[in-house]
C-alpha cells in the first residue's frame, strides 16, 4: 500500500517547534510584566497572552467578562450583577492591529468567595481558564500567563504542612546537607515483599531523604495492596535505621482511585506508618486540598508529594508557575522540577520556565 507524500509546506507546519516559540514568548512576557498588573484587594487579576483572528484585545475582554462571569453585558451600576462582572484593567498590544498581546482582567471575589472568605484553586481555574479563553475559534492562541491573588485570600489556603525546609527538619537533614529522593524500580508489577526490600536498600544510603512509589503502581491491587506495601516499607526502614546516623526517611506510597476511595486509602496508609503520600494532582483535581484538610489535625500529617505526571497537558495553555503556585497553596510539600544545565534538556520545565516554577515553589507564603 502506498500513501501520498506530504508537500513541504504541510511538513513544515507539522514539524513546527512550539518550544522555540514558547521560549521567545516567555522572554517577551517577562519583560512586559516587570511592572506587575495591579493587585486589587477585591479582585483576582489574570494576565492572558492572546492572538485573535478578528477581534481587538479590548473586544475580547468584553467577551471574557460576559461569558466567564455574570453573563450580562451592561450590568446596572452599583448592582450585584456589576459586583460579579469582570473588567479589563490593562491592555498591552504587541502591534498596530491590536489583536495580539497581553490582556489584564480583574475577576471579582464577590462572585467566588465562600462565607468564610476562602475559595478553591478549582474555582479559580474554571473561572480564569474556562471555555471562553481556550475553546472559542476566535482565539487563535490563548495562554493564562500570570495571576495575582490578594494576600488575604491566599492566607485562607491550607498550604503545605512542611515544605522542603520543614521536611529537612523532621528528617534531621541540615539546610546545607545534600538530600535526595528516589523511586522504586521496577515501577509496576511488584509485591509488598519486594517493596520492603527495595525501600530497605534505599534506606541504607544516607543521601536519601525520601522514597516514593511510581504513579504506575496503583494502590488497590489484589497482589499488592498499598497498606501492606507501606507496612513492609516501614519495616525495611526500621531494619536500616542503625545505618542512617539518626536521619529520618519519608516513604510516600502512590494514592489514586475514584474520589470516594481517596481518603479511605490515605487513612489506611497513614495507619500503616506512611510518613508521606504521593498524588499525580494533574489528574486528581482537588485531591491534594482534600487530603491536606483531612490530615492537618494529625500530630504529624503525611508529607504530600505532588507528582507532575501529565502537567504538560495543561501547560500548553496555563503557565506552569500558576499550576505550581496553586498546588502549593492546596498543600503539596514538594514536587519534581528539572535542572538548568548545558545542552538540550531532558525534562521540562527548562530555562526561564524552570526558574519561574522554582520561584512559585518558594513563594513567601511558605
Amino acid at each position: 500500500m502506498t500513501t501520498k507524500a506530504l508537500d513541504s509546506g504541510t511538513l513544515e507546519l507539522l514539524w513546527h517547534d512550539r518550544e522555540v516559540r514558547e521560549i521567545r514568548l516567555r522572554q517577551i512576557v517577562k519583560e512586559r510584566l516587570t511592572e506587575k498588573p495591579p493587585l486589587l484587594d477585591d479582585q483576582i487579576v489574570a494576565t492572558y497572552f492572546l492572538a485573535l483572528r478578528t477581534l481587538r484585545l479590548e473586544q475580547a475582554a468584553t467577551e471574557i467578562a460576559y461569558h466567564a462571569t455574570s453573563g450580562t453585558r451592561k450590568p446596572p451600576p452599583g448592582s450585584l450583577l456589576e459586583q460579579c462582572t469582570a473588567r479589563v484593567v490593562g491592555v498591552d498590544a504587541f502591534d498596530a492591529s491590536g489583536r495580539i498581546g497581553l490582556l489584564h482582567m480583574a475577576f471579582p471575589l464577590k462572585m467566588m468567595l465562600h462565607p468564610d472568605g476562602s475559595l478553591t484553586s478549582a474555582d479559580i481555574l474554571h473561572t480564569l481558564a474556562g471555555a471562553i479563553i481556550f475553546d472559542v475559534y476566535e482565539n487563535q492562541d490563548a495562554k493564562l500567563v500570570a495571576i495575582q491573588i490578594p494576600e488575604h485570600v491566599i492566607r485562607t489556603f491550607p498550604g503545605p504542612a512542611y515544605g522542603p525546609g520543614g521536611l529537612r527538619r523532621i528528617t534531621g537533614f541540615a539546610g546545607d546537607q545534600p538530600a535526595f529522593g528516589t523511586i522504586l524500580k521496577p515501577t509496576a508489577g511488584i509485591t509488598p515483599e519486594q517493596v520492603g526490600q527495595l525501600v530497605e536498600e534505599a534506606a541504607r544510603c544516607r543521601l536519601f531523604m525520601f522514597v516514593k512509589e511510581d504513579e504506575n503502581l496503583y494502590p488497590n491491587l489484589d497482589y499488592s495492596p498499598v497498606a501492606e506495601r507501606v507496612r513492609r516499607a516501614v519495616a525495611g526502614i526500621e531494619r536500616a535505621r542503625h545505618e542512617r546516623g539518626g536521619l529520618g526517611l519519608i516513604f510516600a506510597p502512590h494514592i489514586s482511585g475514584a474520589p470516594h476511595e481517596i481518603l479511605e486509602t490515605v487513612r489506611a496508609v497513614v495507619e500503616a506508618g506512611a510518613t508521606g503520600v504521593m498524588f499525580s494532582e494533574t489528574f486528581a483535581g482537588g485531591t491534594v486540598r482534600m487530603v491536606r484538610e483531612a490530615t492537618k489535625h494529625l500530630d504529624q500529617p503525611p508529607a504530600i508529594y505532588g507528582h507532575n505526571a501529565g502537567i504538560g497537558t495543561k501547560t500548553r495553555h496555563i503557565w506552569r508557575e500558576i499550576i505550581d503556585l496553586l498546588a502549593r497553596l492546596d498543600g503539596i510539600d514538594f514536587r519534581q522540577t528539572a535542572p538548568v544545565s548545558p545542552g538540550a534538556p531532558f525534562l521540562l520545565p527548562y530555562g526561564q520556565e524552570w526558574v519561574a516554577s522554582e520561584f512559585a515553589e518558594k513563594a513567601k507564603y511558605f
